[in-house]
């Protein structure tokens, strides 16, 4: 019986952390904030706040939340054509254009200075944006 144990115990399941998309550097409302500013971060593709992490610096922001405005025509162009959020689909290049996704952070504690903006998501990690921080 413990040989059994042991063995189910060594299950060699791999997971993967994100899928491989590629995605642009998210792009802040503004180009400068102060510490405990709420902050509106532009970025493609967005999913749900449970699986949207924002970082500037290395620490992690408050998020407040996700919204995604007019992407009803991006979502469905998307399944009516079997392509991924990831795929590049030519068909949905209009679609794609009205569809504007946020994610409401709160700017966290941070000296002043310039810091990369990255967005980790369902769909990977977004290239880096930059913000800076100054306090008022």
């Amino acid at each position: 019986m413990p040989f059994l144990l042991l063995a189910l115990a060594c299950d060699a399941t791999a997971v993967g952390l994100a899928p491989p998309c590629t995605l642009a550097a998210p792009v802040p409302e503004v180009e400068t904030a102060a510490p405990g500013d709420r902050l509106k971060i532009a970025a493609h593709p967005l999913g749900e706040a449970f699986d949207t992490a924002v970082y500037i610096g290395a620490t992690r922001a408050e998020l407040l939340g996700v919204q995604r405005v007019d992407c009803e025509a991006w979502d469905s162009c998307l399944t009516e054509n079997g392509c991924g959020e990831c795929a590049d689909c030519d068909a949905c290049g209009t679609a794609a254009r009205s569809c504007v996704e946020t994610a409401r952070v709160v700017v966290p504690e941070l000296p002043d200075g310039e810091y990369a903006v990255v967005i980790y998501t369902q769909y990977g990690v977004t290239a880096a944006g930059t913000l800076q921080i100054a306090a008022d």
